[in-house]
């Protein structure tokens, strides 16, 4: 299966997914989050808890009410 995702944030909508997914005796092939809001964490904490990687297309921040596009390397607190 492979899970495309609008939006992750703090990355518990995927977790519940992937353990729906592996219940069901399927295997997830990859998932893919067009829009990470890299500040929540939710991309480390998917891989950290369910052992799958995420891509993503987006990575943006919220800063003082206004999104900011990220470019290149992000680093990100958990």
């Amino acid at each position: 299966v492979l899970v495309v995702e609008d939006t992750i944030s703090t990355g518990g909508v995927l977790i519940a997914l992937i353990r729906t997914i592996r219940e069901l005796d399927a295997e997830v092939a990859g998932v893919v989050a067009v829009v990470d809001k890299v500040h929540h964490g939710g991309v480390e904490r998917v891989r950290r808890e369910t052992g799958v990687a995420i891509q993503t297309l987006l990575p943006i921040a919220i800063e003082d009410g206004r999104v900011k596009v990220l470019e290149g390397d992000v680093d990100a607190p958990v």
